[in-house]
């Protein structure tokens, strides 16, 4: 016998609900001074996915647009910063995400520490 088939297909998931339910509205926000000015990093949570699929881990200038939004890059960028702060910021900023993330696997973050 043939399963009885629905009118409605049936839907497991309203995206934009769960993404406001996991989705770190909560996540502490990396922020660092450079030049005497404060910086405050957008939420990785909110970050464009086709950007940031399209930024290579080489792509340091892609990475901080991607960390600081248009506004605050061109702000750091006026500050005119070493290869050497660029490279601290991407991996100061990568390491703190990784902790309240957690590592792929692991069951959670350090947010509560």
């Amino acid at each position: 016998m043939a399963a009885k088939k629905t009118d409605k297909p049936k839907t497991h998931a309203v995206l934009e609900t769960l993404a406001n339910e996991v989705a770190g509205d909560d996540l502490e926000q990396y922020s660092f001074s450079f030049g005497g000015k404060r910086f405050v990093c957008r939420n990785p949570f909110d970050a464009d996915f086709d950007e940031m699929m399209s930024i290579s881990e080489e792509d340091l200038e892609g990475q901080v647009k991607q960390l600081l939004g248009d506004e605050q890059y061109e702000a750091f960028m006026e500050k005119k910063p070493k290869l050497r702060h660029v490279a601290a910021l991407a991996t100061a900023a990568q390491q703190f995400y990784q902790d309240s993330f957690g590592n792929p696997g692991e069951s959670g973050g350090s947010q509560t520490s």
